[in-house]
């Protein structure tokens, strides 16, 4: 299976909704005091975070299934 546009951006919004996740449960402070600035635009709310990761699971799971 080779690898192809689809499986990489999927692989990266994984990634990153991992790391969304990671940041919201256990370090809520930390990105708190380190991004201020845009805290009211994004704040790092558990329910948001665990949405962001069940939707990137089902375009995972599509791109893996349209793309393979």
């Amino acid at each position: 299976m080779e690898l192809s546009v689809i499986h990489i951006v999927a692989a990266l919004l994984l990634l990153d909704s991992i790391a969304f996740m990671l940041i919201s449960f256990f370090g809520r402070r930390w990105y708190l005091d380190t991004f201020a600035p845009i805290t009211r635009w994004f704040p790092p709310a558990k329910g948001w975070a665990l949405y962001y990761f069940a939707l990137t699971l089902f375009i995972a799971w599509l791109g893996w299934v349209v793309g393979g």
